[in-house]
């Protein structure tokens, strides 16, 4: 999937290999990993593409 912010786009992959329906186990961006939870991905708008993966379980 992807979002865009009026200058930078946000592409997003979701892994949910075991088809559970609730749970992050594994977010990052740019390889970095996102160790909060809920959750939260800060976007801003600074022209760039950037990369989010996020795995379920």
């Amino acid at each position: 999937m992807s979002v865009r912010r009026p200058s930078a786009r946000y592409e997003i992959v979701v892994d949910n290999p075991a088809g559970v329906s609730r749970g992050v186990r594994f977010a990052e961006i740019a390889g970095v990993e996102i160790p909060e939870r809920p959750l939260r991905l800060r976007m801003v708008d600074d022209g760039a593409v950037h990369r989010v993966r996020v795995a379920s379980g």
